[in-house]
């Protein structure tokens, strides 16, 4: 459905974009993910024809559109701040870009009762956006861009000014829709629980460049790279010393995830173990974080469930232990 070839963005000196190529499926969710400044939220709106590249081509459907004008490439974007209209209704914050299509009455007021019905806010028609709830704001952002039937839904960070539940809640809604319509979304994101829980894929950018792509799984159990590895999700690197000790290879970039480490594991089950005090814990409802010193000074941390998240004090000792199939090992160099 999306096709980038060699796209590169730049401005003067600044490189924002650089030789970007992806492939994007019809019916995907496809997330953008990376820090501020990774140049994701400017890859978006070169999709979206508002930024022309300085390099490099845009299709869409098999169409060269590098050079169309937002309004041909049938798209619909939603924007972080919602960009609505303060002085209009609900209903006409929606019809908007039918009237300027010139749609008959007849099918404005059926198209926009019925995208309005599906996002649950029809109710809410008549109010102007500062009588909405942010989760009602956005779910108008989103009707208006639905309402135009468009190929490919764009989102711009769009949970990112709502609370935590209902920002999970509007994860779920989101997927629905997407779901039920076959839309094929491309979603740009800073957050990493987001992208896990969303995605059918995922292009991770650091400083303008694709750092990894592929499923979340992908991404998170088998990082190319030790940025990958870092920033989605939580990882331990083992350290220098403690390779040492455990005879393992010093090169190669060793971690391994929280999870994936046992707390006080039954005798001669793990292929490593290692015997720390307990330094902090973070308590988390479901789980807790562990940290823990090493012998050597160095710091180990784990996931840990249930009783075992309050059972622990600072300063008991423990034992964590992990088998060799769950380390992530990445070449250097």
């Amino acid at each position: 459905m999306i096709r980038l070839e060699t796209l590169t963005l730049q401005y003067g000196d600044i490189v924002v974009i650089e030789n970007v190529n992806l492939h994007i499926g019809k019916g995907d969710f496809y997330t953008l993910l990376g820090e501020s400044g990774s140049g994701k939220s400017t890859l978006l709106m070169a999709i979206a024809g508002f930024l022309k590249p300085t390099r490099g081509r845009v299709y869409i459907d098999g169409i060269d559109v590098t050079d169309h004008p937002p309004e041909q490439r049938d798209i619909g974007i939603v924007f972080q701040n919602y960009a609505l209209f303060p002085n209009m209704s609900v209903f006409k914050n929606v019809v908007f870009g039918l009237n300027i299509r010139k749609y008959s009455k007849r099918e404005i007021y059926d198209r926009t009762r019925q995208v309005l019905n599906t996002v649950d806010i029809w109710q809410h028609a008549d109010k102007k956006p500062v009588a909405l709830s942010g989760g009602q704001q956005q779910r108008v952002a989103l009707a208006r861009a639905m309402v135009l039937n468009p190929k490919i839904l764009l989102m711009d960070e769009p949970l990112s000014n709502l609370d935590a539940k209902l920002r999970g809640d509007m994860r779920s809604e989101l997927i629905r829709l997407q779901r039920q319509f076959g839309y094929t979304v491309v979603f740009v994101t800073h957050d990493q629980d987001e992208a896990l829980s969303m995605s059918s894929c995922i292009a991770l950018l650091n400083r303008g460049k694709i750092a990894q792509f592929g499923t979340p799984q992908d991404l998170y159990y088998t990082p190319a790279t030790a940025y990958t590895c870092n920033f989605l999700g939580e990882a331990w690197v083992l350290p220098p010393s403690l390779k040492q000790k455990l005879r393992l290879p010093r090169d190669p970039f060793m971690a391994i995830r929280p999870e994936c480490i046992r707390l006080n594991p039954p005798r001669n089950t793990n292929d490593y173990t290692v015997v720390a005090t307990v330094s902090d814990i973070v308590f988390r409802g479901t789980n807790g974080l562990v940290y823990a010193h090493l012998d050597g000074g160095e710091i180990i941390h784990n996931t840990v469930f249930g009783h075992d998240a309050v059972s622990l004090k600072i300063g008991d000792k423990v034992t964590f232990g992990w088998d060799k199939n769950d380390l992530i090992i990445i070449a250097t160099g």
